[in-house]
């Protein structure tokens, strides 16, 4: 009988490669080594300056759809409190004045919080000449 293609021993249901027979007949298929996980680098000290590597990776990534999503999930974060602020000072304003306040307090804090995050990516990228005080 003439060599078949793959496709042939395929259609027949016959192994393509030595590896699948030896799978098919119930033998140990050869280990497959998986891909490791990217390697993350620990945690260091946060007060250290950025190495100029660091700066340009952050300019980089400025400049990419990502840090727009980031500014769009910054904005949802501030809109969640400001909603959540907003019933609860809707409901009874009277007696729930304590959650009001918190509630408010954690609006402010959020915008706080994105602010700074932006003025400090825009001072480590040279793109603002007073970076904060920190």
């Amino acid at each position: 009988m003439a060599d078949l293609s793959a496709h042939e021993k395929f259609l027949r249901g016959e192994p393509l490669t030595p590896e699948l027979k030896a799978l098919r007949d119930g033998r140990d298929a050869p280990s497959f080594a998986l891909p490791s996980a990217p390697e993350r680098k620990a945690f260091d000290n946060p007060t250290r300056e950025f190495t100029r590597a660091e700066r340009l990776d952050l300019k980089e990534f400025k400049e990419m759809p990502g840090w727009q999503l980031y500014l769009r999930i910054v904005e949802r974060t501030m809109l969640f409190h400001q909603k959540r602020a907003i019933s609860l000072s809707q409901d009874d304003p009277l007696t729930n004045r304590d959650q009001i306040a918190n509630a408010w307090a954690y609006c402010s804090m959020a915008r706080r919080v994105a602010a700074e995050l932006e003025a400090v990516v825009n001072a480590e990228v040279g793109l603002d000449h007073n970076p904060p005080k920190r």
